[in-house]
C-alpha cells in the first residue's frame, strides 16, 4: 500500500498546532540554537525533523493540559455562578 506524498508530509508534521509561518520561525530558531550552542549547521530538513519529533513527543501532554485548563476554568466559573445564585436566594 502506497501513501501519497501529501499524506506522508502531513503525518510527519505531527500535531498541527503551528501555522506555516510559526513552523518556519521555529525551524529557523532551532537552526540558530544549534549553530550558537553547538557550532553545528543544521539544514532546514534536519531542523524540521527536530521540531516534528518534539511536537509528536509532547502532543498528548499539550492536548491534555489544554483540556485540564479548560475544565478548571469552566468549573471555577460554574462555582462562581452558584455562589451568585446563592446570594440571590431570599429567606
Amino acid at each position: 500500500m502506497t501513501s501519497n506524498p501529501a499524506t506522508i508530509a502531513k503525518q510527519k508534521r505531527g500535531l498541527n498546532v503551528l501555522t506555516d509561518e510559526q513552523r518556519t520561525e521555529a525551524t529557523k530558531r532551532i537552526q540558530t540554537f544549534f549553530k550558537k550552542e553547538h557550532d553545528l549547521d543544521l539544514g532546514m530538513m534536519a531542523a524540521e525533523d527536530i521540531l516534528t519529533f518534539h511536537l509528536q513527543m509532547l502532543e498528548k501532554h499539550i492536548y491534555n493540559k489544554g483540556l485540564l485548563d479548560a475544565k478548571k476554568l469552566i468549573t471555577d466559573r460554574f462555582e462562581m455562578m452558584g455562589i451568585d445564585l446563592d446570594l440571590l436566594i431570599t429567606t
